[in-house]
């Protein structure tokens, strides 16, 4: 998802609190995977020399799902978790 107006504009959750207010954002997950996905897409874009935006998803998909197939097999459990 990018800006309309900007082809170099990521949008982003700016939120601002104390240490009780963080603990009730409930958005760890939600940024957990997002960052994941872009962080993948960006390591592809920058091996490629393209920009994130110019990198279909698929190939960040596909990347997210190498990594955590390799994670999985690294982490030595039989039943596919972490």
């Amino acid at each position: 998802m990018l800006a309309s107006f900007s082809r170099n504009t990521w949008p982003v959750r700016c939120i601002s609190g104390d240490f009780i207010a963080h603990a009730s954002y409930r958005v760890t997950g939600n940024a957990v995977a997002m960052g994941e996905a872009a962080g993948a897409v960006a390591a592809i874009a920058a091996q490629t020399k393209r920009a994130p935006h110019d990198v279909p998803w698929s190939e960040g998909q596909a990347a997210v799902e190498k990594a955590r197939a390799k994670a999985r097999a690294n982490s030595g459990n039989r039943d596919g978790s972490f």
